[in-house]
C-alpha cells in the first residue's frame, strides 16, 4: 500500500532533563508553540498549573489553575517575578549609600524603565533626598520619551469563560506529556500554548474548478461577505496603533494575518500618512514598508507581502478566499499591483489600480489565497516605451511626408503625451485590510521539514531515511528519533534537508500544467517531451504552458466562456478559438483582448493620460516564439487549453527542484509505487519513471 511506503516525521519536545516515559493520560490537548516555529501537540503533565497575578503595582498573589480551564498562554521571553525583583532592587538602590550603585540604577531605570513607569510613579519607599531627586529625574524622561510601552510585560493567560489574566507562569521548566513521552521544556523557548488540536484536512473530494473575480468597488466586493476589517487603528488587544511604528509585522497574528516585505532588514510599519478617500472607510492610519527597522527615509516603497496562519499560531499556513485592501498613489492608473497567489505558488489573479487617487483592490478565488504581493506594476514601463517608439517611429514618417501641419501636430502631441508617460508611481500606502476567515491550505511549505495534520510542526537539522518505512530526524528543539508514522497524520514533510534552489529563468524551457495539475518541464518544439519522465506528452493531457522560471498566471472567472483558449499577459487576458504550434513558437487567430477598467462604472475618468495605455499592454502580433530571451517580460503569456482546477484529497504530490510537481493518487495520471532513501518509483503511461530523492523538496500524501 502506498500509505506505508511514505514515511513521516514526528517529534518529542527539546529536554533539558532525559525524558521519561509514562502512561498516555486521557487529558485536554494543548498546542506548544516555540519561539523558533516548532509546534508540537501535547497535554500538561500536571492537573493544576502554578500561577502568579501581578497588579501594576508590584503585587503579587498566587492561586492554582485547573488547565481543562486553559484556553491559551501567551509567555514572555523572562518571567515577570524576575523582572519585577530587578526593577524593585533598582529603585532601592537609589537610596544606596554607594555613589555608583545609585548612578547605575538612575541610568537602568531611565532606559528599561518605560514598561514600569505606573511601578516607578507610585513607589514611595525612598527616603533620602538625593534618592527622591534621582526618581524625579527619571520620571521626567520617562514622560518626556516616546510612551510606546507602559505596562509590565507580563505572561496573559486566557479561560474557557473568557477571563484574562496577566501574570507570571513561573520561571521553572514546563511539564508535558508528548506521544506518551513526559517532557521538560524550558519557558522561554515557548511562546505560546493554546488548547485544541488544528485540522489542516483541506482538499475537497470533487475535483474544483479554479475561479477568481476582481473588484474595484469595494460596496459590491463587501456585500454578502463576512469579512474581517483590520484598519491599522488599534492592535488586537485594543492597544492604538502610534503613529510611525516602524515594526507592526506581527502584531495581527491573533487576527490571522501576517504582513512582511521582500526588503531582507525592512518591515511593515504605520506610515505617518491619512489617506483621504470621500465616502470610502479610509482615514488615519496607513501602513507602508520601511527598508530599515531603525529608518523612516525611503519608505512608501518596496513589495508588501500579506499572508495568512491560523488565528493566534503563526506558523501553522492558512489562506482566504477573498481580499481587499484600499491602496493611495499619486500618478496613472495601473501603476501598482494587488497580486494574489495560491499555495502553490500560482498567480491566480492581479487586480490593477484604477485612475482613482485612493483606489480599492479587490480579489475572490474559489480556491484559498495564501499570499498577496503590493508592488509597483513592473511591466507597465516597459510597455509605455513601446508605444513611445511606436509613436516616434509614426511621427518620423509624418514629418518627413508632405502632410498637413495640423496632421502633424496632432501626431506630435500624441508624441508628447506618449513620453509624458514614461514613469511609474512607486510611493505607495495601504489602508482598511479586509478578508475572509483564514482557512487551512494544503500547504507544501518547504522552509519545515514535517507538517502534521493536527498543526505539529518540526524543523529538522537532519533527516536521514532508511528502509521503506524509517526515518531518523534531529531538530532544534527535538531529540535525534527513529521514527515510522501513518501518513493519513501527515500534511507535508522534506525528506532531504538542504538549500532551496533558486528557481533561474531558463529561456528555451517551457512548463506544462497537466489535467491532474501536474507540473513537468519540457523543451520546445512540435512535441511536447518531458526531461524528467523521459516521454512524450500528448496535448489532450496538457492543460496549460508557461515560460520556466515565472509563476503561472491564472484566467479569471468567466474568459472561457469567450473563447477556447486563453493567453493570460501580465497587463491583459486574449481569448482564441485555437491556438497552433510548431517548431519555434505558437500563433493564433482572432484573439479577443480583455483588460481590466481604468475606472469604476458610472464615475468620471480622473486620468485621462492612461487612454492609450489600454492599446499598449495588448499584445502587437499573433504569433510567438518560445525563445523567450527575444522578449519583455511583459510579453510572455500563460497559455490555458482548459479551465484550471485543484488538487483533491485522494491524490498526493512530489514537489520536485525546478518547480515540477508529480500528483499522484490511485488510477491516475501518476501512481507512487514506493520511496526509499536514493529515490521514489512512479508509473507514467505504462513506465516506472524514477526520481532521485535529491531532487524531492517536499511530500504531500493523500488526505483519504
Amino acid at each position: 500500500m502506498i500509505f506505508r511506503t511514505i514515511v513521516g516525521i514526528i517529534a518529542s519536545a527539546c529536554v533539558l532533563l532525559a525524558p521519561v516515559k509514562t502512561e498516555p493520560q486521557e487529558s485536554k490537548a494543548f498546542q506548544l508553540e516555540y519561539r523558533d516555529g516548532t509546534i508540537l501537540t501535547s497535554n500538561f503533565a500536571d492537573s493544576k498549573l502554578g500561577w502568579t497575578n501581578v497588579s501594576e503595582l508590584g503585587q503579587m498573589t498566587k492561586q492554582l489553575i485547573d488547565v481543562s480551564r486553559i484556553e491559551s498562554l501567551t509567555l514572555t521571553m523572562e518571567p515577570a517575578s524576575e523582572q519585577l525583583a530587578q526593577t524593585l532592587k533598582l529603585i532601592n538602590d537609589l537610596d544606596s549609600d554607594d555613589f555608583f550603585a545609585r548612578e547605575e540604577a538612575e541610568k537602568q531605570l531611565t532606559k528599561n524603565g518605560k514598561r514600569f513607569r505606573s511601578l516607578i510613579e507610585r513607589n514611595s519607599t525612598l527616603t533620602t533626598p538625593d534618592g527622591i531627586y534621582r526618581l524625579g529625574r527619571i520620571l521626567s524622561s520617562l514622560k518626556s520619551g516616546s510612551q510606546k510601552q507602559t505596562g509590565f510585560a507580563l505572561d496573559i493567560l486566557t479561560l474557557t469563560d473568557g477571563t484574562k489574566l496577566t501574570g507570571d507562569a513561573g520561571s521553572n521548566d514546563l511539564q508535558f506529556i508528548t506521544r506518551g513521552e513526559t517532557v521538560s521544556v524550558p519557558r522561554k523557548r515557548l511562546a505560546q500554548i493554546t488548547a485544541g488540536v488544528a485540522d489542516l484536512k483541506t482538499r475537497p473530494r470533487t475535483r474544483p474548478v479554479i475561479e477568481t473575480k476582481l473588484y474595484h468597488d469595494h460596496a459590491s466586493f463587501m456585500e454578502n461577505r463576512n469579512l474581517k476589517l483590520v484598519d491599522f487603528e488599534n492592535k488586537p488587544d485594543g492597544t492604538p496603533l502610534q503613529s510611525l511604528d516602524k515594526n507592526i509585522t506581527g502584531h495581527f497574528v491573533p487576527f490571522g494575518l501576517k504582513l512582511g516585505t521582500e526588503f531582507p532588514m525592512g518591515c511593515v510599519g504605520v506610515s505617518g500618512y491619512n489617506i483621504k478617500g470621500g465616502d470610502k472607510p479610509v482615514g488615519g492610519n496607513s501602513v507602508c514598508v520601511y527598508p530599515s527597522k531603525t529608518r523612516s527615509v525611503k519608505r512608501f516603497q518596496g513589495v508588501m507581502e500579506i499572508t495568512f496562519c491560523q488565528p493566534g499560531k503563526g506558523s501553522v499556513p492558512h489562506g482566504v478566499n477573498s481580499f481587499g485592501l484600499f491602496l493611495s498613489r499619486v500618478n496613472h492608473s495601473r501603476d501598482m499591483l494587488l497580486q494574489a497567489y495560491d499555495s502553490k505558488g500560482r498567480l491566480i489573479g492581479v487586480c490593477e489600480s484604477n485612475d482613482e487617487p485612493c483606489t480599492f483592490c479587490g480579489i475572490s478565488s474559489s480556491v484559498p489565497i495564501a499570499k498577496l504581493r503590493v508592488l509597483s506594476n513592473p511591466w507597465v514601463l516597459d510597455s509605455r516605451r513601446r508605444l513611445v517608439k511606436e509613436k516616434e517611429a509614426a511621427y518620423s514618417k509624418i514629418a518627413d511626408s508632405d502632410a498637413v501641419k495640423v496632421e502633424k501636430d496632432a501626431m506630435k502631441r500624441q508624441l508628447d503625451k506618449a513620453r509624458s508617460n514614461l514613469k511609474v508611481d512607486k510611493d505607495y500606502a495601504v489602508d482598511s485590510i479586509m478578508y475572509s476567515a483564514p482557512v487551512p491550505v494544503d500547504s507544501g511549505r518547504t522552509d519545515r521539514h514535517f507538517l502534521g495534520r493536527n498543526g505539529d510542526v518540526v524543523p529538522a537539522t537532519a533527516v536521514r531515511m532508511f528502509g521503506p518505512d524509517r526515518i531518523e530526524i534531529s531538530a532544534r528543539n527535538v531529540r535525534q528519533l527513529t521514527v515510522s508514522l501513518d501518513v493519513a497524520n501527515t500534511v507535508a514533510l522534506k525528506p532531504v534537508p538542504k538549500p532551496l534552489p533558486k528557481r533561474l529563468k531558463n529561456d528555451s524551457n517551457w512548463m506544462a500544467m497537466l489535467r491532474d495539475n501536474s507540473i513537468v518541464q519540457w523543451t520546445p518544439g512540435t512535441k511536447l517531451r518531458s526531461k524528467t519522465l523521459q516521454q512524450e506528452l500528448t496535448r489532450q493531457d496538457v492543460v496549460a504552458i508557461w515560460p520556466a522560471g515565472r509563476p503561472p498566471r491564472l484566467p479569471l472567472a468567466g474568459d472561457f466562456e469567450r473563447g477556447n483558449n486563453v493567453l493570460v499577459y501580465p497587463g491583459c487576458r486574449v481569448t482564441t478559438p485555437e491556438v497552433v504550434f510548431d517548431e519555434k513558437g505558437f500563433r493564433w487567430s482572432d484573439g479577443d483582448v480583455l483588460t481590466e477598467p481604468l475606472h469604476e462604472p458610472g464615475e468620471t475618468k480622473v486620468d485621462q493620460r492612461s487612454d492609450d495605455f489600454a492599446d499598449s499592454v495588448a499584445p502587437r502580433k499573433s504569433e510567438f516564439t518560445f525563445d523567450a530571451s527575444k522578449l519583455d517580460e511583459f510579453e510572455l503569456p500563460t497559455i490555458w487549453f482548459a479551465k484550471p482546477s485543484g488538487m483533491i484529497a485522494s491524490e498526493g504530490c512530489l514537489r520536485l527542484d525546478g518547480g515540477e510537481m508529480i500528483v499522484y493518487s490511485k488510477g491516475g495520471l501518476f501512481e507512487l509505487t514506493s520511496i526509499n532513501a536514493r529515490e521514489a518509483t512512479v508509473t507514467f503511461g505504462g513506465n516506472e519513471v524514477s526520481i532521485p530523492t535529491s531532487r524531492i523538496i517536499s511530500v504531500v500524501p493523500p488526505q483519504e
